[in-house]
């Protein structure tokens, strides 16, 4: 219990900034923006939803009059049930900021769990689940994506599948069972980490039979039982969120991210021994390489071990080669980290012009959509299963004939272990800011709004720009309305990810007041085409803020097209009954 106290206080202090200003009112990184808004969004989206019987894996009411497919986007659909209640009672913020919390602790509390399973010393489990559940990579992705952080599937996992393929200790078809059930909930939390899971379980079975080739045969009866269960299980649990994520309304064909900018998002070779300012401890000589790397991106460079912590795990590696539990993790850890150094091997931002395994996955499938950096994640786990395996070991056998086993060779370890891992410690709380919701959606002036009709916001939510506080307002305002635009993957005409590159007129003209430049002018004609846009939009309301640059040309734009001034409502601009403006 007190390892758990541990791990609660530890993630809490990530979001401390967030709690001590008010929770229900500030967010890290930037207040609402982005993939954190987005997360908001799914987690006040989701239970409201099913509250009024709406479907919640596909919906029409974000990015309306087309839909979003939370399924193809990163949607948190099981976290967002789960936290259900805290979401109704306290908002969609509290339960993004208890997400958080809930996400670094659980994740290093369910692979401590997990490692406890092959080891007997409690402080070792403690120390790799730590690393598991507070690694670099868990640490930068936190800052901007909750649904990678929430790695307690992975670990269970792998339990599952040690039990399925090494003990069999129990009913094969039970424990199949069981690991579609795991799939399954994975699949509800993020399809991505899924995909990566399942790539890494492959290698890890190649690896096991290779090692225990010898072994196969006898085991391999009550392996395929079990495996034929978990595949049926999924399919019949998993089966129809499966079939929107792929042909469902509004699904995405091909990645989603473009290919020019998925190519950057990979580690390099320095991004493992050299730290990032996410660190603590990052001498700028450093950081001034490392977090140019990966376009710049510090949310997904994330591959840091540092040289004292791999030198450990290699001593280790190689002191106790003969575990298997050393040698599945070494060959899986070394698999997901030569995938996280993406297509073709990178020294200082620089190509080497050397292929990897990797440029095969990008092509495959399901995978396709990957990022490479985002395998950094499972070297976090298999690193930590070694580290935590090798201080068990040390204490019970102690190290050739220097250190005789017992308490004082545990000790050493310890003291071994936080000399590796001081130079982990992440550069906590994450920055935090106000939502800065319009206090028209927080009084109850949206009251108005007629329910289950289309709101149209400036700035409108689009992927291709970081504005997606209108997503925010809309389950604040407890999805009362549809909402035109969305900040996610969308397909558009080939049924590929449109990603912002063919907008419509009003986006389009909105954007333009979002660079702060001087209203557009609008014509006769162009007046007839933005209230043509807003009827086929079927928009009942426009709601301008000045949350961007650019209020006054969104109000000249609107002003010149409807023929009137916006009514001033709190703090937005709002033109209401577009009816018989749209009319006439």
């Amino acid at each position: 219990m007190a390892c758990v106290v541990v791990y609660l206080v530890l993630a809490t202090v990530a979001d401390l900034h967030a709690w001590t200003a008010g929770a229900a009112s500030h967010l890290q990184s930037g207040g609402g923006i982005g993939d954190v808004g987005q997360s908001v969004w799914s987690l006040g989206f989701t239970p409201s939803s099913l509250l009024h019987g709406r479907g919640i894996l596909a919906t029409d009411w974000l990015n309306a009059p087309w839909g979003y497919n939370q399924m193809a986007n990163t949607s948190i659909i099981l976290p967002a049930l789960l936290l259900g209640p805290v979401t109704l009672t306290l908002g969609p913020v509290v339960a993004f900021n208890l997400a958080v919390v809930l996400a670094f602790a659980g994740s290093a509390t369910v692979t401590m769990l997990v490692i406890r399973r092959y080891i007997t010393w409690l402080p070792a489990a403690f120390v790799g689940g730590l690393l598991a559940g507070f690694s670099p990579a868990m640490a930068a992705q936190g800052s901007v994506h909750l649904h990678l952080i929430i790695e307690v599937i992975p670990p269970l996992m792998w339990l599952a599948l040690d039990e399925i393929l090494i003990r069999q200790r129990r009913n094969p078809w039970l424990l199949g069972v069981g690991l579609g059930l795991l799939g399954a909930a994975q699949l509800l939390i993020s399809a991505e980490v899924l995909v990566t899971t399942v790539l890494l379980a492959v290698v890890g079975i190649i690896a096991l039979g290779l090692v225990r080739r010898h072994d196969v045969a006898a085991h391999l009866s009550a392996a395929w039982r079990s495996l034929v269960a978990a595949g049926s299980t999924f399919v019949l649990v998993a089966g129809y969120p499966m079939w929107v994520l792929l042909r469902g309304p509004w699904s995405v064909t091909g990645p989603v991210q473009s290919p020019s900018y998925s190519r950057q998002l990979a580690s390099d070779l320095l991004s493992f021994v050299l730290p990032t300012s996410d660190q603590l401890i990052a001498p700028h000589r450093a950081t001034r390489i490392t977090d140019r790397l990966l376009a710049g991106n510090l949310g997904e460079n994330g591959s840091y071990l540092g040289i004292v912590l791999i030198g450990l795990l290699a001593v280790i590696a190689w002191q106790w080669r003969r575990q298997l539990i050393i040698q599945i993790a070494v060959i899986v850890g070394s698999a997901a980290a030569v995938l996280s150094l993406g297509a073709s091997l990178h020294l200082r931002g620089h190509p080497l012009h050397l292929p990897l395994p990797f440029a095969l996955v990008a092509r495959t499938p399901l995978l396709d959509s990957a990022s490479a950096s985002r395998f950094a994640i499972p070297v976090g786990l298999a690193a930590g299963i070694v580290l935590a395996v090798g201080l068990d070991r040390l204490r019970a056998e102690g190290f050739s004939s220097r250190l005789a086993p017992g308490p004082s060779a545990g000790r050493f370890g310890l003291v071994l272990a936080a000399a590796s891992l001081i130079w982990l410690l992440p550069a906590w709380p994450y920055p935090s800011a106000a939502t800065a919701i319009p206090a028209y959606f927080t009084n109850g002036d949206s009251a108005s709004i007629p329910p289950g009709s289309t709101v149209l916001t400036y700035p409108t939510p689009q992927v291709k720009t970081p504005h997606d506080q209108a997503m925010v307002w809309q389950v604040i305002d407890h999805v009362n309305w549809r909402l035109v635009g969305s900040y996610g993957h969308t397909p558009g005409p080939n049924g590929r990810a449109d990603n912002g590159t063919a907008p419509h007129l009003i986006p389009a003209l909105l954007d333009f007041c979002t660079t702060g430049a001087s209203p557009p002018v609008v014509t006769g004609h162009r007046a007839r085409q933005i209230r043509a846009q807003l009827m086929d939009w079927n928009v009942a309301t426009i709601v301008l803020t000045d949350r961007s640059p650019g209020l006054a040309c969104a109000e000249s734009i609107f002003h010149a097209a409807l023929g009137r001034p916006p009514a001033h409502i709190d703090d937005v601009l709002v033109y209401r009954h577009l009816q018989a403006d749209l009319a006439r």
